[in-house]
C-alpha cells in the first residue's frame, strides 16, 4: 500500500469524522462541504469551539484554543468565508483581556474533564498562545473584524517584551511574523529574536519526550529564513518514516486517558500527510523508495481533481515567492484573471494550481 492508502486505513479504523472528512477533501478530491458541517457541530452559540475539538479539552464549553484549531482546518480548506469565522472573532473579543490578548485558557475549563496541563488561575492574562496564531490567520485571509487591531498590538507588545520563550510561545510568534502585514517590521522582529525562537528547537531525531523538531516549526515552506535544506530533508524523510504499520502518525505526549490517541492521531495523520506534500510528497517518497500514490497524480494537500485556489491579501506577495522558491513541488506561479494575487497554474486554456510532482 502507498503512503495515502495506509493513511486513510489508520483514519477508517480510528479517525474522528470530521478528520476523516478532511483527509477526503484535502487527497481525495472530496467536497469541503462536509467538513464545514462537521466542524459546525463544534462552534457553540457564542462563536467559539469546544465539545473536544481539541481532544484535550473534553467540555462541550468554548476555550480559546479550539478557536486556533477550527481556524487552522478552515485554512486548510481556504474557506475563511466562512461564517464561523466572524462568529469565533466575536467569540474572542469576549474573552479578551484588558491587554487586548485571549488567555491560555479560561476558568471554566474546571468545570470538564482535561489533560492535567489545562490549568489556569482565576483571572488569566493574555496570551501569545493562542493569540498570535490566530491574529496571524486572520491576517493571511484578509479578516477584517475589530478585535484583530487589539489582538496585533498585543502581539508586538509581547514580542518586544520576549527574551525566554516556551517551544509554543516560539511557534506561535513565527506564525504572527509570517502573516502580519507589516512586513518590514516583522523580518526586523524575527531577525533580533530568531536565535531565541529557534532556540526552542530539537534537532536529535532520537530525543525522547514532547519535544518539538524542525517541521513542527515549518509544516510548509517558510517566508522566513528558518532551517537549511539539508536539515528539513533530514527530517522529512524522518517524518515519512515515522508513519505507523496501520498508517498513521500519533502523538509526542502523555495520553491521559485512552479516546484521545487515536482523536490526535487521525489529527496528526492529516496534518503529516499535508507537511509532506507541502514539501514535495512524490519526490520524498522517490528518495525513500516508498510510494505516495500510484493512481492519483494530481495535487494531494491542494484538492485532488479539482482546482484549489488559496486567497492572499495584496500583502502577501512574499508568501507566494517563499513557496515558489522553497517548496520541493514546483509551484508555477501566474495571474489569475478574475483574482489578481491568486496561485495558478496554468494547463492548456485552463488556469489551475497544483504542484509539479513530476
Amino acid at each position: 500500500m502507498d503512503v495515502l492508502d495506509r493513511a486513510e486505513r489508520y483514519l477508517l479504523h480510528h479517525g474522528r469524522l470530521i478528520d476523516r472528512l478532511r483527509f477526503q477533501a484535502l487527497f481525495r478530491g472530496g467536497p469541503r462541504e462536509p467538513v464545514l458541517h462537521a466542524l459546525r457541530a463544534y462552534q457553540n452559540p457564542d462563536g467559539g469551539f469546544g465539545h473536544a475539538l481539541e481532544p484535550d479539552l473534553r467540555g462541550a464549553g468554548s476555550q480559546p484554543e479550539p478557536v486556533e484549531v477550527a481556524l487552522w482546518i478552515l485554512d486548510e480548506l481556504d474557506a475563511f468565508d466562512s461564517p464561523m469565522v466572524a462568529a469565533a472573532c466575536d467569540y474572542l473579543a469576549s474573552v479578551t483581556t484588558i491587554d487586548g490578548g485571549v488567555p491560555w485558557v479560561l476558568p471554566s475549563v474546571r468545570e470538564a474533564p482535561r489533560a492535567p496541563w489545562w490549568q489556569t488561575d482565576d483571572d488569566p492574562p493574555g496570551a501569545l498562545v493562542p493569540t498570535a496564531p490566530i491574529a496571524g490567520l486572520l491576517h493571511k485571509h484578509g479578516v477584517a473584524h475589530p478585535w484583530l487591531a487589539g489582538a496585533t498590538a498585543f502581539c508586538w507588545s509581547r514580542l518586544a517584551g520576549l527574551k525566554e520563550p516556551g517551544t509554543y510561545e516560539a511557534m506561535a510568534a513565527l506564525i504572527f511574523l509570517t502573516y502580519v502585514p507589516d512586513r518590514e517590521r516583522a523580518l526586523a522582529e524575527f531577525d533580533r529574536l530568531r536565535d531565541v525562537l529557534l532556540g526552542t528547537v530539537t534537532y536529535d531525531l532520537d530525543a525522547p519526550g514532547h519535544v518539538h523538531h524542525p517541521l513542527d516549526f515549518a509544516p510548509r515552506p517558510s517566508p522566513l529564513p528558518l532551517f537549511p535544506q539539508d536539515i528539513l530533508d533530514t527530517h522529512l524523510d524522518a517524518l515519512l518514516a515515522a508513519q505507523s504499520p496501520d498508517g498513521g502518525w500519533g502523538p509526542n505526549w502523555t495520553m491521559w486517558t485512552p479516546l484521545v490517541e487515536h482523536e490526535w492521531g487521525g489529527y496528526i495523520t492529516v496534518q503529516s500527510l499535508q507537511t509532506l506534500h507541502a514539501y514535495g510528497g512524490s519526490a520524498i517518497c522517490r528518495r525513500t523508495g516508498v510510494r505516495w500514490s500510484h493512481v492519483r497524480r494530481t495535487a494531494p494537500g491542494l484538492g485532488l481533481h479539482r482546482p484549489h485556489r488559496l486567497r492572499m491579501a495584496p500583502h502577501q506577495r512574499h508568501l507566494r515567492l517563499a513557496h515558489a522558491g522553497l517548496g520541493r513541488a514546483r509551484l508555477r506561479l501566474c495571474r489569475h484573471p478574475r483574482a489578481a494575487g491568486r496561485w495558478a497554474g496554468a494547463r492548456g486554456a485552463r488556469r489551475l494550481c497544483r504542484p509539479d510532482l513530476g
